[in-house]
C-alpha cells in the first residue's frame, strides 16, 4: 500500500491497538504523496514512526525509508507468481528475437525503445513487444521496421510459453534518465524476477543511479549495459548473439530463480520476518 491508504492502515491499527505493516515497491510516499500534498509531513511521520515493520523491493528503498526514520526495514524481493518450468523450448528460427513485455509508459519509454531499435536494425536481429498499445503508441514507431507488436496474454502461463519459443533474449529497461522515471531509483522490476524463471537471457537496460542497475552492478550481471548508446546496445546485442554467452547468461539466471527469486525462499523468509 504506497498511497493515502497506508495512512487509512495506521488509523484503524491504533484504533484497534494492533501492529500494521507496509510493503513498498517505490518511494511515493516520499515522492509524489509528499510533493502532490495526497499526505501532509504529519501525516508521513505518523506512519514511518508507527509500522511495525516495512517491506521493500531494494536496497535504495530500504535506505531512504531509514534515513526518514523508519527502524524495521527489510528487502524482500517481489514474490514471483510461481516457479514456471518450460515445457516448450525455443522453437528453430532464423530470426533472433529480443522481446519486451510490461507497461510501456509514453515519452520516456517511446525514446528508449527507439534506440533499442537502432541497435537492433544494425545487427538484424527483432523486436518483440507484448502489452495493450494504443494506435498512437505504434504511430510513434511507425519507423521502427524491426518492431513486432503483441497483444497482452490474458494468462501468464500464455505469457510464458510463448516466451519460451519465440524468444531469445528478453529486455528489461528503465529510462536513462531518473529525473523522468523517478520510481526507478527505487523500484525493482517484478517481471526481472518472474523472467528468471523463464531460462532465457536477460538483457537489463538502466542506468546506474536505478536501483536495478545497483542491483546488476553489485551481481556481475553479465548482460547489463547502463547506456542507450547505439555503440554499446549494438555491441552488447552482438555479444547476445554467442550461444556460449547466452548459455553463461541462463545459468545466471537460474542461480537466482533458484536462490534470491526463489518463491518459497522469499515466502518462509517474510513470514519469519513478520513472526519475529
Amino acid at each position: 500500500m504506497e498511497d493515502y491508504v497506508s495512512y487509512l492502515v495506521y488509523f484503524l491499527a491504533k484504533q484497534a491497538n494492533i501492529p500494521f505493516y507496509l510493503f513498498f515497491h517505490d518511494d511515493n510516499i516520499f515522492n509524489r504523496y509528499f510533493k502532490e500534498n495526497i499526505l501532509s509531513k504529519k501525516q508521513i511521520t505518523r506512519i514511518i514512526e508507527n509500522c511495525g515493520h516495512f517491506f521493500v523491493v531494494s536496497e535504495p528503498m530500504k535506505e531512504i525509508i531509514s534515513l526518514n526514520g523508519g527502524k524495521n526495514v527489510s528487502v524482500v524481493y517481489p514474490i514471483p507468481d510461481g516457479s514456471f518450468i518450460a515445457q516448450g523450448k525455443r522453437i528453430k528460427s532464423e530470426k533472433f528475437n529480443f522481446v519486451i513485455s510490461g507497461m510501456l509508459l509514453p515519452y520516456f519509454f517511446e525514446k528508449t525503445v527507439e534506440k533499442i531499435n537502432d541497435a537492433v536494425e544494425e545487427t538484424d536481429t527483432n523486436i518483440i513487444l507484448i502489452g495493450s498499445f494504443n494506435q498512437d503508441y505504434k504511430d510513434s514507431l511507425q519507423n521502427a521496421s524491426k518492431i513486432f507488436f503483441y497483444k497482452k496474454f490474458e494468462e501468464l502461463y500464455d505469457l510464458f510459453s510463448f516466451m519460451v519459443e519465440e524468444t531469445d533474449v528478453i529486455i528489461v529497461f528503465y529510462s536513462s534518465d531518473t529525473n523522468e522515471e523517478i520510481r526507478s531509483r527505487y523500484s525493482f522490476p517484478s517481471r526481472f524476477v518472474e523472467f528468471c524463471h523463464l531460462g532465457i537471457p536477460i538483457l537489463i537496460i538502466a542506468p546506474q543511479s536505478a536501483a536495478i542497475g545497483k542491483w546488476a552492478i553489485k551481481n556481475s550481471w553479465l548482460s547489463y549495459v547502463s547506456s542507450e548508446t547505439k555503440t554499446d546496445l549494438v555491441t552488447i546485442i552482438n555479444k547476445l548473439k554467442n550461444p556460449d554467452f547466452r548459455s553463461a547468461c541462463v545459468k545466471q539466471c537460474r542461480y537466482f530463480a533458484e536462490e534470491d527469486f526463489n518463491p518459497v525462499i522469499i515466502h518462509n523468509r517474510l513470514k519469519l520476518l513478520i513472526e519475529n
